[in-house]
Parts: structure tokens; sequence; C-alpha cells
């Protein structure tokens, strides 16, 4: 989730779900609309639901990678994972991310 820029800009849904590892953020949270917050790393999803993801970018793929920091920042291995992850979820997935050859490779399977 972040700090939920997408969850607060996007049209309210039946459910809202923001799922977020930082504590922070989901404390600093608000949105004009009713939003479930989860401190964690997970949801059970329907087919009918859409997951968006938008995880910190690989650091092979950001302009300056010292200037960025995550207080949860993924190696590589875990942007793998997690793709894995949502490509096993039965509903439709959206993921945010710079172009790279791991993400190219992992999707494209």
């Amino acid at each position: 989730m972040g700090d939920g820029a997408i969850l607060k800009r996007k049209p309210p849904a039946l459910n809202n779900i923001g799922i977020e590892l930082d504590a922070t953020a989901i404390a600093n949270f608000s949105c004009d609309y009713p939003a479930e917050l989860i401190h964690g790393c997970g949801h059970g999803f329907e087919k009918d639901c859409l997951a968006y993801s938008d995880p910190s970018n690989l650091k092979s793929t950001r302009k300056a990678p010292e200037q960025y920091q995550y207080r949860y920042d993924y190696e590589e291995a875990v942007h793998v994972e997690l793709l894995e992850i949502l490509k096993s979820l039965p509903c439709q997935v959206m993921v945010s991310s710079h172009h790279s050859a791991a993400s190219k490779a992992t999707c494209n399977q």
C-alpha cells in the first residue's frame, strides 16, 4: 500500500483493502471512503477481485538507487517470489513496476 496514493485516488469499490508491512504507513493513512487496512503480507482473494500490487522498484531500475530508501525494500529474489505469488492468485492482478529483465522473464512464464 505504501502511502496509499493509489488507494486514495481510485474510485471506491464495494470492498477496498490496503495491505502494508509498514505499521507507520497504516497509522498515517486516511481516505474519503471506508478501506480495510491489513498490517501484513496477504489476504484471501476471490476470483472477482482485482489485486493491485505496487512493490518498491528494483534497485537496478532506479535512476539513483542510493537516493530511494524504503523501510521494507526488496532484493530481486523477493520481487520474483512476489510475482510468483501474484501469478497464483485466482483473480486479475495488476502490478506497477519499472521494466526489468527479471520481471519480464517471470511474467512471461
